[in-house]
This record gives C-alpha cells, sequence and structure tokens, in this order.
C-alpha cells in the first residue's frame, strides 16, 4: 500500500475520521470540545463556504444582467422593426392618396 493509499485510508477531518473506507463520526457534543485546531479549521471551512457562495451569487448577478441586457437589446430592435414597418405602410397608404382626416 502506498503512502498515498493509506492517507485516503486514514483520513481526519474535525467531523470524524476514515479508516478503511469507513467514516466514523467524531464523538464530541459540544463545540467547545473540539481542540483549537479543529475550531480553527471549522472557522476557516465556513469563511470559505461564504466565499464560494458569494462568488456564485455575483457570478449568477453577472449572468443576469447579461441575459437583461441581450433581451432589452432584442425588444429595442423588435420595436424599431415595427415603427419601421408602420412608416414604411403609412408612407405607402400616402403616396396612394389615402389621408387620416
Amino acid at each position: 500500500m502506498t503512502a498515498q493509499q493509506m492517507e485516503v485510508r486514514r483520513h481526519r477531518s474535525y467531523g470524524g475520521v476514515v479508516r478503511n473506507g469507513k467514516f466514523e463520526r467524531a464523538k464530541v457534543e459540544r463545540i467547545e470540545d473540539f481542540s483549537d485546531a479543529d475550531k480553527q479549521a471549522i472557522l476557516a471551512d465556513i469563511a470559505h463556504d461564504r466565499q464560494q457562495r458569494l462568488l456564485e451569487v455575483t457570478e449568477k448577478v453577472r449572468r443576469q444582467q447579461s441575459a437583461k441586457k441581450l433581451e432589452d437589446a432584442r425588444l429595442a430592435k423588435l420595436m424599431e422593426d415595427k415603427e419601421n414597418e408602420i412608416e414604411a405602410h403609412t408612407g405607402t397608404q400616402e403616396a396612394a392618396g389615402y389621408r387620416d382626416d
């Protein structure tokens, strides 16, 4: 068995330890029961998770803004095309002698 396989087989975290492929939960009841190193690891995980969520939310907002910008441009083009169509139709009626009096 290689050193890396041993590392995987005996993986330890503040939540427990993996021994021979099975997870054994840490035998702590309260946060105060954790060692200082485990408490620091917990805080580091919380900070990392918050940072990841912030990045995900920021990316989601960026995508939504981009999609809204594209939709606004599509609608503006649609309105412009419709106005041009109306103007063309109105011009055709005027040339044919129709009036709106």
